[in-house]
């Protein structure tokens, strides 16, 4: 079947999203121009807007109204939603960009580039094809006559409003309806003007970006609408769409009532999405999906597979979200004597009666403890032949506890001597720590990593390193343990933990670095986690809950 010329038109108008400078009208909700660049703040980025004064309870600077593109996996969910054969259907995009660390901050700060808009219309022509590419699948996909215009516009109103995660505008609709129209007059076929209809409302920048631009309030600063706090509350939790009820709810003007985004959030920790949504932010914050690119020595790893390599990152997330979204104390994450382990993993850490596909929880090994004893971790910060304790210790620093080490200088050997000059790794670091100019970084970093030198570049546990005895003894911060148990025990008990979890969660939710005058609110925030005994849910509603959540800054102009 040709194309006919009008297709481009939603391509194009998601290419003029990403360079900014792309009108719309309002939807009911209050929904401004897009006028932004893509994907970054349109007032400036982080800090912008009208601060509090430091006020605590309240972040201190409000973010500009930004277009926050959706992740590969929000964007996957959010055409789950929308298609219920959608993990049938075979495209690709271009991988998420991560900015500071995490691709929640990413998606709110880098531009869409060409091979990205061009994956997106690929995306939108292989399901849009799907869906109505046959007679069979058309009628099924509009629940209607696809011949009858009653019929399409019903389909466009309705995919429209869950695709665009608001009700079209008339002049949407109009439009969309024009498009099917064209199909149905120069082509005699119904299903081939709804396929191009929604190929247009799939490249739409509605929808693949997430709308975070707010209308003027009165005394300045801007308010999310309703359905823009929709999205972000469902995004950011569920990692997918807002579903009918929360949508209907903010359509409705309901979620700005007192107490409905924190009743919202109870429901939305409670429903089947949330999984997904923990996987996402804790894929984000550890890093789990570089798993998927770490290559180790066969010769030295020969069980090392994908396979093997897709079981570590599941245990870490299953161990993540399991104690996310229970009522225990998260620290005990750190030093749980349990994980969750299938036969692979069980057959790497020598643990019996576990075999096959199936995750269990089971007990670990007296010397395996917590998320630091997950082979994920110890895989991903190791190199591909050895262990490394400077990059387990300097993991540590910057995800588990928010501390920046700085990149050895350009000029500095950062080789360690060979292992036959020092056969252990504690030995060469000792060696290469002579160098004042590399001395004073190594020791914020190497005394943690070498509590970790019972476990090789695969995490199996070892009690030699080149035929030597491993000295597995360790410090943090002035405080002596004796290996990866007395850490684990160490950084359950460090006030640095649940502050760099707090911030985690905040970056997240917000899109952005925390700034100077943010400070109060994390230590809030902090606080009233440590009031719950350290329970994640406390912490998710003290971001979402917060006025800044619903509000940004001013609009460049």
């Amino acid at each position: 079947m040709r194309k006919v010329n009008w297709l481009p038109a939603g391509l194009a108008v998601l290419v003029l999203a990403c360079n900014g400078n792309i009108g719309g009208g309002s939807n009911g909700q209050g929904q401004p121009p897009l006028t932004g660049g893509g994907g970054a703040s349109a007032a400036g980025g982080s800090g912008s807007g009208g601060a509090n004064g430091g006020q605590t309870g309240v972040p201190g600077a409000l973010a500009g109204p930004s277009l926050r593109l959706l992740t590969e996996p929000q964007y996957r969910a959010t055409v789950a939603s929308l298609f219920p054969f959608a993990s049938e259907v075979a495209f690709d995009l271009e991988d998420d960009v991560a900015l500071n660390g995490l691709h929640a901050i990413g998606t709110a700060n880098i531009a869409l580039s060409a091979k990205a808009t061009e994956s997106y219309l690929h995306a939108a022509e292989a399901l849009s094809e799907r869906a109505f590419g046959t007679a069979a699948n058309a009628a099924t996909s509009a629940g209607c006559d696809v011949a009858q215009a009653t019929c399409a516009d019903k389909f466009i109103g309705d995919f429209g409003r869950l695709a665009f995660r608001r009700s079209l505008t008339a002049d949407e609709r109009a439009r969309f309806n024009g498009i099917y129209q064209a199909g149905l007059t120069k082509l005699a076929s119904g299903a081939a003007g709804l396929k191009y209809a929604t190929e247009a409302i799939l490249t739409s920048p509605y929808f693949v970006y997430r709308v975070e631009l707010g209308v003027p309030k009165a005394g300045g600063g801007r308010a999310l609408t309703g359905v823009e706090l929709a999205s972000k509350l469902a995004y950011f939790l569920w990692s997918g769409p807002p579903d009918k009820e929360l949508l209907d709810l903010a359509e409705n003007g309901g979620l700005t009532a007192a107490g409905a985004v924190a009743a919202q959030t109870t429901r939305l920790l409670a429903a089947t999405q949330i999984n997904a949504g923990m996987d996402a932010l804790f894929d984000d914050y550890i890093g789990l999906a570089n798993l998927g690119s770490v290559e180790k020595l066969p010769a030295r790893f020969p069980k090392f597979t994908p396979a093997l390599a897709t079981a570590m990152r599941q245990e870490t997330l299953m161990d993540l979200s399991h104690a996310a979204l229970s009522t225990q104390d998260f620290r005990t994450v750190f030093n749980s004597s349990k994980s969750y382990v299938n036969g692979d993993l069980a057959a790497l850490y020598g643990v019996s009666g576990v075999s096959g596909a199936n995750f269990v929880q089971a007990d670990l090994p007296v010397a395996r403890r917590g998320l630091l004893g997950n082979a994920s971790i110890l895989s991903l910060y190791a190199h591909a032949d050895v262990s490394s304790p400077t990059l387990r210790g300097k993991f540590i620093r910057n995800i588990l506890m928010c501390q920046s080490i700085p990149p050895p200088p350009p000029d500095v050997d950062t080789t360690l001597p060979d292992e036959s000059k020092a056969k252990t790794a504690r030995e060469r670091l000792v060696i290469h720590s002579t160098n004042a100019t590399c001395a004073g970084c190594h020791q914020l970093m190497d005394p943690i990593g070498l509590s970790l030198e019972n476990f090789d570049a695969v995490g199996a546990y070892r009690t030699q390193d080149n035929g030597e005895t491993i000295d597995a003894s360790g410090e943090i911060d002035g405080v002596k343990f004796a290996g990866a148990a007395g850490l684990a025990d160490a950084l359950a008990q460090s006030a640095r933990v649940p502050d760099c979890v707090s911030r985690m969660v905040f970056r997240s939710a917000w899109g952005r670095l925390e700034t100077p005058a943010d400070e109060g609110f994390i230590t809030d925030m902090t606080t009233a986690f440590a009031g719950s005994t350290y329970q994640m849910r406390q912490l998710f509603t003290s971001a979402v809950t917060a006025p800044s959540f619903a509000n940004v800054g001013e609009l460049d102009q």
